[in-house]
């Protein structure tokens, strides 16, 4: 388990991190910012064979690069580490979300998890998601940035109930009538 714990951490400082080149794809150097290379070299080689990370060569065909198999399990495996330690939800996400454009599209999938694993994370997640979408700068991305922020409230309510939840309170200021929901 504590492999798991220490693999959601880096997840979650990765996709969070202020170098958006590097939360996906990222060398052994940027890891080190997170673990020590004891705990590097013997969690990356859990991850590998576990399937959670891969290896790819890059262009100059002497540097690899690692990633998460699919961004999806570096997005669980972040709202895992959340679920954990709900008070990452003040200390990072929120200084996250208003220090980068477009940043609560990134956090949207990471709820929807949240909402399978800890639902009082969940519900103070998507307060802040509104607070952001509605009431911030995130009105640039007009109907589609709504939309995408309705839906995914509206797809962690469902996996909240399916998870037998019944203190779902997702906070959803403005809604959008249309056939989908």
């Amino acid at each position: 388990m504590n492999y798991l714990n220490k693999l959601s951490e880096t997840a979650c400082k990765l996709l969070f991190s202020r170098n958006k080149e590097t939360y996906i794809a990222f060398c052994d150097e940027s890891m080190l910012d997170y673990l020590n290379w004891k705990e590097l070299t013997v969690r990356k080689q859990f991850a590998l064979m576990t399937g959670i990370l891969t290896i790819s060569k890059c262009y100059s065909g002497t540097d690899t690069s690692t990633t998460y198999i699919k961004k999806c399990l570096q997005e669980f495996l972040t709202a895992y580490h959340i679920a954990c330690n709900p008070h990452l939800i003040d200390y990072v996400l929120c200084g996250f979300l208003r220090s980068h454009h477009g940043a609560s599209i990134c956090v949207l999938q990471v709820f929807k998890f949240l909402c399978d694993l800890n639902i009082s994370s969940a519900n103070k997640l998507s307060v802040l998601l509104n607070e952001r979408i509605v009431h911030k700068e995130e009105l640039y991305l007009g109907l589609l940035g709504h939309t995408n922020h309705q839906d995914s409230i509206v797809s962690g309510y469902r996996e909240a109930v399916l998870n037998g939840y019944t203190n779902v309170s997702f906070l959803l200021s403005h809604v959008l009538i249309n056939d989908t929901i």
